[in-house]
């Protein structure tokens, strides 16, 4: 049996957080044994340890770079060295970084790194942005395969000699069986009424890569104009509090809500009749994944990771430099009831040719036993 250590960063229950549940229900726990080293204190801890997964606490690990992170190091290699594990499988920038070096420090037999978006972006001062294309190809020597959830960031390391092109793959996201089936279960039945109010919303944390606050802005501006629209933004984060501060002051609390955090996302999307992420950069986002198997035609900014499941057959793609079309799409909604249904049928129909789970399963698997790398 080989033994698997997963490192990552928050306890809370977002993007990659999901990816390591559903890619832990996958496996077969015959052959390999889990562990998991993360901060500690949130729900992802408590799913962990419903599946009876061993967790290693880090209580030192910080999303920004600090001196705790030198801390958090010597902890990753202690925790390494005394359980002599086959495989390390790291998760995001931070926790990628850091357990990169310890693996490679603690000559762990295989190095692999989830690469769930890049730590380098256009928006970022280029000095910034260099230093931290510099990180990756530091830590990408250090690993002895990447796997990137989309074919873009793949392309663009192997373009920019981040990372050479025989040690990059692309493994998509996907769902449980059992997730897709009720989601796909929300699809069948879900009815587009000839009038009446037309719902808008998403599941997301409320950060600064997800543009929550241009978001909520465009919704204020778009309610004002048509009377048919409503939003729900479910979950929370550091730009919750203004976002209904905004909201509060446009006088629209009973049109655009902030229900907050609920593990129940699926009683949510019944309810809503279109799914809108508008973030300036993505991977391949879980919560557009879980829109399209309900049947939600996406409104999508035009980035990379979010172009590679949303197309105009299943949705509609607004440039993130341009807010104002966005703000204008809210307000013709009303008036493309036919198109909405056309877009709903053809995203339940396609996205699990993109996204299947057997296949995500078998290439990690692959991955694992050395058939792939």
């Amino acid at each position: 049996m080989k033994k698997i250590l997963y490192v990552q960063l928050l306890p809370l229950m977002a993007g990659v957080q999901q990816f390591i549940l559903h890619l832990l229900d996958g496996l077969d726990r015959s052959k390999y044994e889990i562990h998991v080293a993360t901060r500690t204190g949130g729900e992802f801890d408590a799913q962990l340890r419903l599946r009876n997964v061993p967790i290693h606490p880090l209580p030192c690990l910080r999303r920004e770079i600090s001196l705790w992170d030198f801390i958090a190091l010597i902890h990753l290699c202690l925790i390494m060295r005394r359980h002599r594990f086959d495989i390390v499988h790291t998760n995001s920038s931070k926790p990628g970084f850091l357990g990169r070096i310890a693996a490679s420090i603690c000559k762990i037999p295989k190095v692999l790194h989830s690469c769930h978006g890049t730590p380098f972006n256009v928006t970022q001062p280029p000095t910034m942005r260099r230093f931290y294309m510099l990180l990756e190809w530091f830590a990408n020597r250090l690993c002895h395969q990447v796997i990137f959830v989309n074919h873009a960031d793949r392309l663009l390391y192997i373009r920019k000699n981040i990372l050479p092109a025989h040690k990059a793959m692309t493994i998509y996201n996907a769902l449980s069986p059992a997730k897709q089936k009720q989601l796909e279960e929300i699809a069948k039945h879900r009815v587009y009424p000839e009038q009446g109010m037309i719902t808008i919303g998403s599941s997301l944390r409320f950060s600064e890569p997800k543009n929550i606050i241009e978001v909520v802005i465009r919704a204020c501006n778009a309610c004002k104009v048509n009377e048919f629209l409503r939003f729900v933004f479910v979950g929370d984060g550091e730009h919750l509090d203004l976002c209904r501060t905004i909201v509060g002051t446009n006088k629209l609390n009973e049109r655009i809500l902030f229900p907050g955090w609920d593990n129940d996302i699926f009683s949510w999307l019944k309810r809503m009749d279109l799914f809108v992420l508008y973030s300036v950069s993505e991977a391949l986002p879980i919560c557009v994944i879980e829109a399209l198997f309900a049947g939600l035609p996406v409104i999508g900014s035009a980035i990379d990771g979010i172009k590679e499941l949303v197309d105009e057959d299943c949705g509609y793609l607004v440039p993130v430099t341009s807010p104002i079309e966005l703000e204008e799409l809210f307000i013709s909604l009303t008036e493309r009831r036919a198109e909405i249904r056309k877009k709903s049928l053809a995203a339940s129909s396609t996205i699990g040719l993109k996204c299947s789970y057997e296949r995500m399963i078998s290439s990690y698997q692959m991955v694992y036993d050395g058939y792939l790398y």
